[in-house]
This record gives C-alpha cells, structure tokens and sequence, in this order.
C-alpha cells in the first residue's frame, strides 16, 4: 500500500517565484542542491521516504524545510513512497496546488543500501531488482512525465537527473576470451545507464518546448553515508565535497540558456559552464 503524503507547508501559497521539486533532499546532495536553489530564490517542494530522521544518518525532510525558510523561501515538505506511482503522482499535484507552478525537478533519489543492493546475480532476488528499479529509473521517468506539462505551462524548464559513474560500459574487445567489463551493483548500475539512455533519447523531444533534460554524474562525492563508511575504516580520502556536484547542478538550472545543455550527461567535476 502506497504511503499517505504528508505535506507541510512552510507559510501560505507563493505567486511570484520559481518553483523546484527535489527528491532524495532529507540529507545529501538532494538537501544541498535544495538549499543552493533556495538561496538562488525558488521555493522548494522536498521529497523522501519520511519527514523525520532515520536515526542511522543525521539529516531530515522537516530539517531541510526549516534551513530553507531561513533563506527567506517558501518550503513544501513531502513525505512519499518513490516506488509508489500514487505517490509520484501526489508529489506533482501538490505541488502545483501549493505553490501554483513547476520550473524545475531534480531527481536526486536513489536506492543505496540493503540486502540486495550489492548482491550477486544469483543471490539477487527479482524482487530487490524491481525495487531498485523502480526509484533508480521508474521514479525519474515518471516524475518528468508528470512534471514536462507544468514546465510547458511556463515556458520551458529543467530537469536534472543524478546518475552514477557506475553507469559506465568499458569494453573489451580481441580474439577468444574477449569480455565486456564493468563495476558496480547490477540493478543500481544497470539501471543508471538506463537512466542516461533515457535522458539523451528524451531531450530532443523537449527541445522544441524549452524543456532541458540533464544527467549529472556527482562523482564520489563525501555525503553524510559516505562520512560513516569512513568511521567504519573504509577508504574516503579521495572522495570530493557535496558543494562541487551541487554548484553544477545549479549553475544549469540557473544557466541563461539552460537548453545548451540538454542531453549530455555532464561529469560534476569535469564541468565547465
């Protein structure tokens, strides 16, 4: 059964600003790319699991909507079941009966962690596989689909989807023997290259609307999960800070010419704007 939706609003309906929708913003990237388009002047719709801390990681939705109320901006908190297309659906539609319009929407959400996650294929269950599908590609999918005609409505838009490096196809090719290699966890990383694929096959249908569509690859970037895998012992020294895949992220959506870009699928730190 799909989660209610829990929306919190943070002071009365917005007529003037931009709007963004941002999931997976409880903590992480999702929270900073929150935070940045809050300063940058957009009221915010935030999107997780739950309104309150998970008590593994610090960091929470009602967290998140206070620090953006600091900033002066209008917050929308929305507790939903990214598997749940009821709920998808909710978090368009309260949206823009809350704030009355939709610019951007930046899918940050990803399936990370348990049982399956990391499972080989023989241990993971068809079950864990659909699951991790459906917040990794389902998810982004059809949050765009519910957002493009809110976009249309004001003339275009962006949508920025976070990908993984674990999404990269090395091939290796020769004589007998010859394979193709890859890292990373079946489903999470086989359904981030189905991601990408998506977004450069979309992009040119939205064009004609001023409609963007970007994949950000963030690199290993040193979010609150990452900071207790390293007091766990496990190597972090080369990860990077949460503020080079969040400036990247808002320097498109806050681009002149957004459109420029749509399609690619940009390397956070390989950037140049």
């Amino acid at each position: 059964m799909a989660k209610v939706l829990n929306g919190v609003k943070s002071g009365g309906i917005v007529g003037k600003s931009k709007v963004a929708i941002v999931t997976g913003a409880s903590r992480g990237i999702g929270k900073q790319v929150a935070l940045q388009l809050a300063s940058a002047g957009f009221d915010v719709a935030v999107v997780a699991r739950s309104l309150t801390s998970n008590g593994k990681l610090p960091g929470s939705l009602n967290e998140t909507v206070e620090e953006i109320k600091a900033t002066g901006q209008e917050a929308l908190a929305l507790s939903a079941d990214l598997s749940s297309p009821e709920d998808l659906h909710r978090i368009v539609n309260e949206t823009i009966n809350v704030f009355g319009r939709l610019d951007v929407l930046v899918n940050g959400a990803a399936f990370t962690s348990g049982r399956g996650w990391g499972a080989p294929l023989e241990e993971l269950s068809f079950e864990s596989w659909r699951e991790q599908y459906a917040t990794n590609l389902d998810a982004p999918f059809v949050l765009m689909k519910e957002a493009v005609p809110y976009l249309r409505q004001v003339g275009g838009g962006v949508m920025i989807n976070i990908t993984s490096g674990a999404a990269e196809l090395v091939s290796l090719s020769g004589g007998p023997g010859s394979s193709i290699m890859g890292t990373g966890p079946l489903a999470y990383s086989s359904s981030k290259a189905a991601l990408n694929r998506l977004t450069n096959v979309l992009a040119p249908q939205l064009a004609a609307d001023n409609i963007c569509v970007v994949n950000v690859e963030p690199g290993f970037v040193r979010t609150e999960m990452v900071e207790a895998m390293g007091q766990k012992g496990a190597p972090i020294e080369e990860s990077i800070p949460m503020s080079i895949p969040t400036n990247v992220i808002v320097a498109i959506v806050t681009d002149a010419d957004p459109i420029r870009f749509t399609g690619q699928i940009i390397s956070a730190e390989g950037f140049q704007a």
